[in-house]
């Protein structure tokens, strides 16, 4: 551990290495956490997992529907299917898959037809996106969203 700072609210902490952190939260409550690799919620115990040997920075600060995030932890075209794993706040259900082919335009097309998002295990914040691209045609951009909300990776 190089470094740790908090108050009842927020976490900020530094180390060198690899492997797992755990922390408590309280019941209930919502965070966004920054800089780990990905994270698993077990009750009030959130284990965060830093994949690779190295200097690690995270912060954890209460979520609030401005601040929720998603955080891309891998994706592989197969065909024209689209897998995309992500890390958020554990338990959100109402997501919008939106999109665009064009990079530079709005992300203004509702594609959450054409896309399977769920949550494994329950209440863990690791979610899948399976996307079926094959009625889309050229390329595609994307973006996940919640309640009407933007979240990028």
């Amino acid at each position: 551990m190089i470094s740790l700072s908090g108050d009842d609210s927020n976490l900020t902490f530094s180390f060198r290495g690899q492997g797992q952190v755990t922390i408590d939260v309280p019941s209930g409550s919502g965070f966004q956490i920054v800089g780990a690799d990905s994270f698993q919620v077990n009750g009030n115990k959130w284990n965060l997992v830093f994949n690779t040997n190295g200097l690690h920075s995270a912060i954890v600060i209460p979520s609030t529907p401005e601040a929720s995030f998603v955080k891309v932890t891998s994706t592989k075209l197969s065909a024209d299917v689209l897998p995309i794993n992500f890390a958020s706040d554990p338990g959100l259900t109402d997501w919008k898959l939106l999109g665009s082919d064009n990079i530079s335009a709005d992300f203004t097309t509702d594609l959450t037809p054409q896309a399977s998002i769920s949550e494994s295990p329950a209440d863990s914040g690791n979610y899948s996106a399976i996307i079926n691209g094959s009625t889309m045609g050229g390329s595609h951009f994307f973006r996940v969203g919640m309640d009407g909300l933007v979240v990028v990776p």
